[in-house]
């Protein structure tokens, strides 16, 4: 069960940090700020070249509302565990897929972010006592 309630948490944890993401891309205007642009840009041509890296991670840093000493941490920890040989766009592109997924929840409902739980598991999680106190703190409608 304790893995069940881990994904779920991570899952409600994901969502929080893409609609702080989605609120920090955005103007006072509901317009892409030059930083996302930027990133968009980055992310659709798949480069991190070492001349727009301090560029790309200081824009990084505004998105997040972070240090640039911050965000170029979180950076090279991505860097030196990556797994693809010719670029390292992991870090980045988690930021813009975030973002990107509450933007186009914005635009459709039909792109919500849905969890479905069968039903047995669902009968399984109600009668836990842990579980429903977990369920009532996240899920409340109030």
């Amino acid at each position: 069960m304790s893995e069940i309630y881990d994904i779920l948490t991570h899952l409600t944890f994901l969502n929080i940090e893409a609609r702080k993401i989605y609120r920090r891309i955005q103007d006072d205007y509901g317009k892409p700020r030059l930083e996302w642009n930027t990133l968009e840009k980055q992310i659709c041509a798949n480069r991190s070249e070492c001349g727009d890296l301090d560029s790309a991670l200081w824009n990084l840093s505004i998105i997040l509302g972070r240090t640039y000493h911050e965000t170029k941490e979180v950076y090279e920890s991505f860097e030196k565990n990556r797994t693809e040989s010719n670029s390292n766009n992991g870090f980045f592109s988690l930021i813009y897929n975030l973002g990107k997924r509450v933007e186009n929840e914005s635009h459709s409902e039909d792109n919500a972010l849905v969890v479905y739980l069968i039903p047995s598991l669902m009968n399984i999680i109600g009668h836990q006592r842990y579980g429903s106190i977990w369920a009532d703190s996240h899920f409340s409608a109030s």
